[in-house]
C-alpha cells in the first residue's frame, strides 16, 4: 500500500510539474535535500503507518469528546497525522503537502482554539451539548469558528 501511495503521488507531481512548472516557486534545494534525508533513513513506511493511525485515532477520539476544547485538541492529532502521511510518502509532493498542512493547521487551529475559548469564557460552559444557541449571542465568533472548521476539512 505504501508503494501505491508513493507511486501515485510521484505521477501527480510529475504531471503538475510538466503542466504548470510549479516547482519553480519552491525552494527546490531545501526540498530535494530533505527528501534525500527521508529516503535514506528507511523510516518512510513507519511515518506512513504513524500518519494513518494518528488520522484515524485522532478523529475517533475527537468524535467521542463531550468538551469543546478536548474535541479540538484530539482533532489536532488527526491533522498531525496528515503531516506524517505526507512525510511518509518520501517524495516532493508529500513533503510540499506536509509543509502546507503545517502552515494551514497552525493558522486555522489556533483560530479555532481562540474562538472556542471565547465561547467558553462568555457562556461559562465547556460541554458541547450546553453550547447550543451560542450563535445567537456570538454570531461573528461562531462564524469564524465555523469558517475555520470548514477549512480544516478542506471546504
Amino acid at each position: 500500500m505504501f508503494y501505491l501511495f508513493q507511486h501515485f503521488s510521484i505521477e501527480v507531481a510529475n504531471q503538475l510539474d510538466s503542466e504548470i512548472g510549479w516547482k519553480q516557486f519552491l525552494p527546490i534545494q531545501f526540498f530535494h535535500s530533505s527528501i534525500e534525508i527521508l529516503q535514506a533513513s528507511k523510516l518512510l513506511p513507519v511515518l506512513l503507518a504513524m500518519g494513518a493511525v494518528a488520522m484515524i485515532m485522532g478523529s475517533l477520539f475527537a468524535r467521542t469528546q463531550k468538551e469543546l476544547k478536548r474535541m479540538v485538541a484530539y482533532s489536532s492529532v488527526a491533522q498531525v497525522g496528515y503531516i506524517f502521511l505526507g512525510l511518509g510518502l518520501g517524495n516532493l509532493l508529500g513533503l510540499v503537502m506536509a509543509v502546507y498542512q503545517m502552515a494551514a493547521h497552525s493558522i486555522t487551529k489556533s483560530t479555532i482554539f481562540l474562538t472556542s475559548g471565547l465561547m467558553i469564557e462568555k457562556t461559562g460552559m465547556k460541554e458541547i451539548e450546553k453550547l447550543k444557541g451560542v450563535g445567537k449571542h456570538m454570531p461573528i465568533t461562531l462564524g469564524i469558528f465555523s469558517l475555520c472548521g470548514l477549512s480544516m476539512v478542506g471546504i
